[in-house]
């Protein structure tokens, strides 16, 4: 079963790894693949990335959109992918 919020700290998690230079650019892909699939719901996925085929590179893209400590995107990402458990 999905867990929004896990998968959502998750990505914060995994975005502060790439943003620190801890991971590469493939790693980070991997990961994200990873997270997206076994910790976020599909529906929360098509919320946040569009419902099309590019729904997890836009997720990544908003994931990198701003440097470290700012939260404006961020705190849309959160809202979009925790929208159906509320």
């Amino acid at each position: 079963m999905v867990d929004n919020k896990k998968g959502y700290r998750k990505l914060l998690n995994l975005r502060n790894r790439f943003l620190n230079n801890q991971i590469n650019f493939n790693e980070f892909l991997n990961e994200l693949e990873i997270i997206l699939f076994n910790y976020i719901g599909v529906n929360a996925v098509k919320l946040a990335g569009g419902n099309g085929l590019y729904a997890y590179s836009t997720i990544a893209r908003r994931l990198l959109q701003e440097p470290t400590g700012k939260t404006e995107s961020l705190k849309n990402l959160k809202i979009d992918l925790l929208y159906y458990e509320i």
